[in-house]
């Protein structure tokens, strides 16, 4: 299991093959370990880590961050500038200017049946999607399962 920092030192998200199955949360007592409803309580980072037996990724630092053009490891059209990750949505976030107030999500996504690059944030809160995914072929190929599947 892999724990990727959400915020410095505080909070992770762990994921075991790429799916979410937990978060970590710093707190005044302590560690709390969250799995769906259940929360575990643990006196360090490393009592938490021989327990469950996780990797934690190191915090980005600004060098790090944002590589070229990818966002949490996801393509963009741009060089991103401020980089987040929404947790609600699952999705990477970004804008184009350091200044600028509109966000995209980074990689490509399955919206009203088409395959969509890096669309606008507002599109996520209002339509229905799938992804994020790191390559169109990617996204094709989880089109065919899911239909497949049906």
């Amino acid at each position: 299991m892999i724990a990727r920092p959400v915020v410095k030192n505080k909070f992770w998200i762990v994921e075991e093959s790429g799916k979410k199955v937990a978060t970590i949360q710093k707190h005044t007592e302590g560690i709390a370990w969250v799995e769906d409803a259940q929360r575990k309580q643990f006196a360090s980072i490393d009592l938490l880590k021989t327990h469950y037996n996780i990797n934690f990724d190191r915090p980005p630092n600004k060098s790090t961050k944002i590589k070229d053009q990818e966002v949490y490891g996801y393509p963009c059209r741009v060089q991103p500038f401020n980089g987040v990750w929404d947790i609600r949505h699952r999705v990477p976030l970004y804008t184009e200017a350091k200044k600028s107030k509109c966000y995209y999500a980074a990689g490509y996504y399955r919206m009203e049946g088409k395959i969509v690059f890096c669309p606008k944030y507002i599109f996520i809160n209002r339509i229905s999607f799938e992804g994020p995914f790191k390559s169109e072929q990617e996204a094709v190929n989880a089109k065919i399962s899911n239909t497949e599947s049906e």
